[in-house]
């Protein structure tokens, strides 16, 4: 049955953009980020090390992907950082001696706390996160 899910995440199309969400929606999208990125850690625990680095990058399009503009409003450098953050984790996914499961919790934390600190800060206008 795990395989059965899996196999259904792993062939969903990555070129297919979602539309952005609404306020109310963005607070779910962090927990769909956490539980995508939960999928890539159990990929990883398994060692299907390259399974898990395109899980890493498919939670990338289809969820953070939507949220980038209504993010880097806010905070153009917490969004620039969480980016990056999904790189880094994607090719640490790969590697052997890696710890790609801790690093996909930490990232999930990231993402969440920065949607939620959108929730209660003004836009940034000026560009810095300050």
């Amino acid at each position: 049955m795990k395989w059965a899910l899996l196999i259904i995440l792993a062939c969903e199309t990555i070129g297919s953009t979602p539309p952005t969400p609404d306020a109310s929606g963005v607070a779910s999208t962090g927990q769909a980020i956490r539980s995508c990125l939960g999928v890539a850690a159990g990929l990883r625990k398994k060692e299907l090390r390259d399974q898990a680095s395109k899980q890493v990058m498919l939670c990338y399009e289809k969820h953070f992907s939507p949220l980038k503009e209504e993010l880097r409003a806010h905070n153009p450098k917490a969004t620039l950082s969480l980016e990056y953050g999904f790189g880094v984790l994607a090719r640490q996914m790969t590697l052997r001696h890696d710890d790609g499961v801790a690093m996909a919790s930490q990232l999930a934390d990231r993402v969440e706390s920065v949607i939620d600190s959108t929730r209660s800060a003004p836009k940034n206008e000026a560009g810095d996160s300050g």
